[in-house]
């Protein structure tokens, strides 16, 4: 199946105001996200990247109650693993504590147009375990659609590990029906975490190119330029990494690189 455009992916919840509620505190603002919209541009995106090749439709099972464990010493293929059960059991707890948290806000923004405060509000905070639930959902939705096959089909098997800078990476090989792609892991603070960015972002570089393009030059347009150095650089890095050949990743973070220096 032909990997569309990320464009054409531009989900149709942008058509509405997210219901996010910015009111006053002690510190300044506080964010009370009563919405977000579902997470269907980025899971469709996402989801056609993942597609494995050779699958054929499958009527998916109803999703469980399962509470998923991973040990803090896990390595890659088992993070993966639990990974994909965690989405399956809607365990937002869990997908927490196994996706890498600065990206997967940045990929939120994208998706809802979200405005400065409110980006650095959840890089602060973080994204609210009820929500993040139902943005997990979305993408378990969109990729029984799109894919044509259940999600507890995808099983993790081996990868390979290497280091760009500070941080860790692994390229962990999963498969359904004999075919197989490839997501990546990065390691930051001793634990392995799937990095949405490093993994699904050379879909979205023209999209995270114009968010940082936009940003003011205020504390908050600050905070978020430091999440794209920390987390959003190195990933896009390391999916480089794996696709050397692709120009327009490559122009693309040329420019972010010359939009963080200024």
């Amino acid at each position: 199946m032909p990997k569309p455009a990320a464009s054409s992916f531009r989900s149709t919840a942008g058509e509405r105001r997210v219901g996010i509620a910015v009111e006053p505190d002690e510190a300044g603002c506080a964010i009370a996200l009563t919405s977000l919209a579902p997470m269907r541009g980025i899971a469709g995106a996402i989801t056609m990247i993942l597609v494995l090749g050779g699958c054929t439709a499958t009527e998916e099972p109803a999703p469980t109650t399962t509470t998923v464990t991973t040990p803090t010493d896990a390595v890659p293929r088992d993070v993966v693993t639990s990974w994909i059960q965690s989405v399956i059991a809607s365990d937002a707890g869990a997908l927490g504590d196994l996706v890498e948290p600065e990206g997967l806000v940045i990929l939120a923004a994208i998706e809802n147009g979200y405005s400065e405060t409110e980006i650095v509000g959840l890089l602060d905070s973080g994204i609210p375990p009820d929500l993040l639930s139902e943005y997990w959902a979305s993408f378990r939705a969109g990729f029984g659609e799109v894919a044509g096959i259940p999600l507890q089909t995808v099983e993790a098997t081996n990868s390979t590990e290497f280091t760009m800078g500070e941080i860790d990476f692994s390229v962990v090989a999963v498969t359904s029906s004999g075919a197989t792609t490839e997501v990546l892991l990065s390691r930051r603070t001793g634990v392995w975490r799937l990095d949405l960015i490093a993994s699904f972002g050379a879909a979205f570089a023209a999209q995270l190119r114009r968010l940082v393009g936009e940003l003011s030059t205020g504390p908050q347009g600050e905070r978020i330029r430091v999440a794209y150095r920390e987390a959003i650089v190195p990933g896009l890095l390391a999916a480089f990494r794996m696709q050397p050949g692709n120009r327009i990743l490559q122009a693309e973070l040329e420019r972010i690189a010359l939009m963080l220096e200024n």
